[in-house]
């Protein structure tokens, strides 16, 4: 009787060690070995905001776009960053480094989502601006 008691304790001890290792990896390492081909790895959580989101979508210029880099980030290092999905310099109106000294500052047009989606997540652009028609208020008289 006890033989049978202690085996049954040690297939259970067993049984349950088997179960925790394998319930207690971090999701990350179970669906891996699962998956192995897929990458675990975000392209990126950063997603640079928009410093205008209250313009209306009727004065937005679709596909036109300010960007922000941060400061002492050239517009080649972000050229290099966006390459596999943007060429920048054929969409790119004008670059600008002196409205602010050490930031570069560029106008985009003709921009895709999946384009601006990359550019977003460099995570050394700042931030963006919907390019917009200019508002009649704001217009000289």
């Amino acid at each position: 009787m006890y033989r049978t008691l202690a085996s049954s304790t040690a297939l259970g001890l067993l049984v349950f060690g088997f179960w925790a290792t394998f319930y207690t990896r971090p999701l990350t390492q179970r669906v891996h070995a699962t998956f192995p081909h897929q990458s675990m790895v975000p392209t990126s959580p950063y997603k640079a905001p928009f410093s205008n989101e209250d313009t209306p979508e009727s004065q937005r210029i679709p596909g036109a776009y300010i960007v922000w880099l941060r400061p002492g980030y050239s517009f080649e290092q972000h050229k290099a960053t966006v390459s596999q999905a943007i060429d920048v310099d054929k969409h790119t109106r004008k670059v600008d480094t002196k409205l602010s000294p050490g930031q570069t500052i560029y106008d985009t047009f003709d921009v895709g989502e999946e384009a601006l989606d990359v550019i977003r997540a460099d995570s050394q652009v700042a931030l963006l601006e919907y390019d917009a028609k200019a508002w009649e208020d704001d217009m000289p008289a």
